[in-house]
């Protein structure tokens, strides 16, 4: 009966570690863009590049994320 209980808590602390994984991830990926973009070492004509890029990286880290949870 607590092992059950156990094996719950784990993989609720599993994904809320994943989740403030890949939170952290996206701040610092926005952090190091708003940066780039105020000192001008980017301009917005670079986003056609960068932008598939920025929102690609969470998407693939979540489909691993999600795929790891599941598979435990």
């Amino acid at each position: 009966m607590i092992m059950k209980e156990n094996e719950k808590f784990i993989s609720v602390l599993k994904i809320v570690y994943f989740v403030g994984l890949i939170g952290l991830g996206l701040y610092a990926v926005g952090y190091i863009f708003g940066e780039w973009l105020a000192t001008g070492q980017i301009d917005l004509s670079n986003l056609n590049f960068l932008l598939p890029m920025v929102l690609g990286l969470p998407a693939l880290l979540l489909s691993f994320s999600f795929s790891f949870i599941t598979s435990t």
